[in-house]
């Protein structure tokens, strides 16, 4: 009987462990599992959001001629001290990498950005590291790289007052260019959309 009884308290024992684990692992599963979840699916929704009317550099209405003159005033905007009218006026084209001298080419990687043909490209791991990133400690700074200035210049210019929700659609569509172009693509739109 003792017997008996010991084998019915290691069992209800076994019983109780086997049911506080699993409580535990639950309470665990819900902790990390939920929040997993939502990082993943927000980060999902965020970059599909972001890329669902991806333009070609070339495409995008900021390469065509310049609209009107510059104007240079003075500091109360009122008096303008001199206009300046587009030169090229409509017959601006887009130029290849092929048509551009070498030493224009290496200036701008010199100048701009010194490791853009090592720096490793498309990774979704930290795209979505920065997405997230970007949303528990508000907007993050710009992408410095000829990646982020392309996407800003050509593709999706910044609002004057960059909220969350700008920040994380151009760290997505940093992403889909990266994705999309070969490093040459993207040193040609950057060359092709920049103010020199």
């Amino acid at each position: 009987m003792r017997r008996k009884a010991r084998k019915e308290r290691r069992a209800a024992q076994r019983a109780r462990t086997r049911l506080i684990t699993g409580l535990i692992a639950g309470v665990i599963a819900l902790l990390i599992g939920v929040p997993l979840v939502a990082f993943i699916g927000g980060a999902l929704l965020t970059y599909s959001t972001a890329v669902a009317d991806f333009p070609r550099p070339a495409d995008t209405t900021f390469v065509g001629s310049l609209r009107g003159a510059t104007r240079l005033t003075d500091l109360s905007g009122g008096t303008v001290i001199y206009a300046v009218e587009d030169p090229l006026g409509a017959s601006r084209r887009w130029i290849t990498l092929d048509e551009l001298p070498d030493y224009v080419i290496a200036a701008t990687l010199l100048v701009e950005d010194q490791g853009f043909y090592e720096r490793p490209r498309f990774d979704p791991l930290t795209t979505a590291l920065r997405l997230w990133e970007n949303l528990l400690n508000g907007p993050l700074r710009a992408d410095a790289s000829l990646t982020g200035r392309l996407v800003r210049n050509a593709i999706a210019p910044p609002p004057e007052f960059v909220t969350v929700e700008d920040r994380g659609r151009e760290i997505a569509l940093i992403a889909e260019t990266e994705r999309r172009y070969t490093p040459d693509e993207i040193l040609e739109g950057h060359l092709n959309t920049i103010y020199y």
